[in-house]
């Protein structure tokens, strides 16, 4: 017979909430630190060198937040048009963001405000065509680069009466040049008696000026270039030919045709839809002028024709050499062409601080038509323009600029006709006329006191805080200048002439200096009326 067993006395285990408490926190700490070095970081926008798409202005105070992607280039190599983040090859201690524009092997050049890219080492201006391709955005990329320039959306005053004024005093205008019209509940009502066509500016040609692009509540506040009040003499002195034209339509039985007209230069970009009482084909063309033969021209024929009673969104634009009718959001035609104008005749720049149309003939301007053969009812009017890319940072000029400085001209971005090296890429900011980017990055190499060589970011600009070399304070010899170094040591220089290199182009970001893709702006999140700032990045 067997004794019974003695039951087992319970376990307590001893309660200390403080040791939990820390497990909890270290383990938070160390799963935060994983996510920023590996995963994801925030990043907070200082400059207005990414403007409008990544807001950094004194002006508004607004100061976008940006969470950045780091994990995707573990796998993976950065892609042309993606918004990076990296490490300033001049001054490693700094993080930038730019838009990567220039891949390992390229050559890049401007030229009528788009970019281009060649792989030729011999490629310059005179190459023979075909040499030279133009560098077109994504589709999804440049929906968000689009300017808006002037819109009248109906139910307001007379359009004719709906301007724009411009940072300089000028005025974005509509004109009715053909034809008439009267209001019908806040729209256009054509009158079918004779064809109707109106034009977009009415005495002037779209330019690109400084602060296109940004809501009205905040426009006039943003900082010109130089962080200053006033609009410096050389903004707005380049034509931009790359528009977007958006109307609300609604046909009416008797309309035949409805053709858009975007004029670039002396290039018609022509699109043609038909009415309820249309015949022959819709299409969208490309043309050298009003009048030339086109049959040689690249054109694109679709068999969509608009029924009457019924409104529809239409989009015509021209962009990067591609041309693309759009309507209710469906893209119905597209034309591609790659030309790069090698004769100054078809290049104009405007003399600086022009406001109007002299000195430019009407087959040059950039502008835009609509035109229509019958009656319908037109609202929902807005131009756009693209980003029109210079060859270097305006602000850095010391003279007074001129039609001749920059602007439509082909101009190569890289020093001595080379290429971007293997494992190496070009960056620029979205806001070309003050974005300090591989267009002028310089690099200065001078003699240390000890005899060693040391280089660092070279900026000239009297007065700023980041001037490099700097004066040395307290020295026996005038001429002894402090140099922030590329790892950002200060080292004490000899000044004068006779540097070991002096001051050379620099503008390439190895690959192993980018840290990572902006993804979104995740604040502010209550600015200025009209200003929300979440979005995603393209």
């Amino acid at each position: 017979m067997f004794g019974r067993r003695k039951k087992a006395e319970p376990q307590f285990k001893l309660h200390m909430p403080w040791r939990e408490n820390l497990e909890t926190l270290s383990a938070a700490i160390v799963m935060a630190l994983v996510l920023k070095f590996f995963v994801v970081e925030a990043y907070k926008i200082p400059t207005g060198s990414m403007q409008p798409t990544l807001m950094g202005d004194d002006g508004t105070q607004i100061y976008d937040r940006i969470l950045v992607d780091k994990f995707s280039f573990v796998a993976r190599d950065p892609e042309r048009w993606e918004v990076v983040v990296f490490k300033y090859p001049l001054d490693l201690v700094k993080n930038y963001v730019k838009r990567l524009v220039g891949l390992p092997g390229e050559k890049l050049a401007v030229a009528d405000g788009n970019l281009w890219a060649a792989t030729d080492d011999r490629a310059d201006a005179d190459a023979p065509a075909g040499t030279w391709k133009i560098l077109r955005k994504p589709v999804e990329v440049q929906r968000d680069l689009w300017k808006e320039l002037w819109s009248w959306e109906g139910g307001e005053k007379d359009p004719e009466r709906k301007a724009r004024l411009n940072e300089d005093g000028s005025r974005y205008e509509l004109e009715v040049v053909e034809g008439a019209w009267r209001a019908s509940k806040g729209a256009m009502l054509v009158d079918p008696a004779k064809p109707f066509r109106f034009l977009w500016p009415k005495d002037g040609t779209v330019r690109d000026l400084y602060r296109d692009g940004y809501p009205a509540a905040i426009q006039d506040k943003i900082d010109f270039p130089g962080r200053s009040k006033a609009k410096p003499p050389w903004v707005g002195t380049n034509q931009v030919g790359d528009l977007r034209f958006e109307v609300t339509l609604t046909p009416e039985a008797d309309l035949a045709e409805i053709e858009i007209v975007l004029r670039a230069y002396q290039r018609l970009h022509q699109f043609r839809i038909c009415g309820p009482a249309g015949s022959g084909e819709s299409f969208v063309l490309w043309n050298r002028r009003r009048g030339a033969g086109s049959e040689k021209n690249p054109r694109a024929a679709f068999a969509q024709k608009l029924a009457a009673g019924q409104s529809v969104d239409l989009r015509a634009e021209v962009c990067d050499q591609r041309l693309r009718l759009l309507i209710d959001d469906e893209e119905v035609a597209r034309v591609e062409f790659d030309l790069l104008w090698a004769s100054a005749e078809h290049r104009l720049s405007i003399s600086e601080g022009a406001r109007s149309m002299e000195g430019i003939r009407d087959d040059d301007a950039c502008r835009v038509e609509l035109a229509l053969k019958g009656s319908a009812r037109i609202e929902g009017l807005r131009t756009f323009r693209d980003i029109h890319y210079l060859p270097e940072m305006a602000r850095v000029k010391k003279n007074a600029f001129t039609s001749a400085d920059w602007g439509n001209e082909f101009t190569l971005l890289h020093s001595n006709g080379e290429r971007t090296p293997e494992g190496h890429y070009f960056m620029m900011g979205d806001n070309t006329q003050n974005s300090l980017d591989s267009r002028g990055w310089k690099m200065v190499t001078r003699e240390a006191l000890d005899g060693t060589e040391v280089s660092g970011n070279s900026n000239g600009m009297p007065g700023s805080p980041d001037t490099n070399p700097r004066p040395a304070r307290g020295e026996a010899n005038a001429d002894t200048k402090v140099l922030r170094t590329t790892t950002g040591r200060e080292v004490l220089v000899k000044g004068g002439a006779g540097d070991p290199q002096g001051e050379r182009h620099a503008p390439y970001v190895a690959r192993n200096l980018i840290v990572g893709k902006a993804v979104v702006v995740f604040w502010p999140t209550k600015p200025p009326a009209d200003a929300m700032r979440w979005k995603f990045v393209r």
